[in-house]
Parts: C-alpha cells; structure tokens; sequence
C-alpha cells in the first residue's frame, strides 16, 4: 500500500495530472464553443460534443507528453485509456439524449 501511495506521488509531482486536467479543460471548452458556434440549439448535443472533446484533447496530451518521455507503452496506454473513455461518454450521453449518433 505504501508503495502505491509513493508512486501516486510521484506521478502528480511529475505533472501528469495536470497535464490531464488542462488537456480536458481546454478541450471541453474548444467543443463546446465549437459545436454552439455550428448552431446546434440541442444542450445535451453541445455537452456530448464537449465531452468527448475533452476526453480526446486530455488522451493526446497524456500521448504526447509519453513520447516526449519516450514511453512508447505511455503513449498507446493513454490513447487506449482515451478511446475507453470516448466510448463510455457516448453511451453515457446517448442514453441520456435518447439518440443513437
């Protein structure tokens, strides 16, 4: 248990976490405009978009920062950690609006 509290540590100290978090700030944000600047009048079309916005932009920066570190297996887990997480926001989403696109 120590360990993993150590290494959790570690890994907020080297920025990863915020790394994440302003990758998903600035992508959310990016769609939203984005998708309201389109003229799309539904909100839960315009919260979808800037989810799914979010979650890609935090993955890319999560993968780039991996391969500046050269950490191939960084890089392919936060691209696969962010397809997961496309994936559950479109369900998630989808269920909610009451759509299948």
């Amino acid at each position: 248990m120590k360990k993993a509290a150590r290494k959790l540590r570690r890994g907020l100290r080297s920025g990863a976490y915020r790394e994440l978090q302003d990758g998903f700030v600035k992508g959310f944000v990016s769609t939203a405009l984005l998708a309201a600047a389109r003229g799309t009048a539904d909100r839960r079309r315009i919260v979808r978009a800037a989810l799914q916005g979010g979650t890609a932009l935090a993955a890319a920066s999560l993968a780039a920062g991996a391969i500046n570190r050269r950490s191939a297996a960084g890089a392919l887990s936060a691209v696969a950690i962010g397809a997961a997480g496309l994936i559950l926001v479109g369900q998630l989403t989808n269920d909610a609006a009451g759509d299948d696109d």
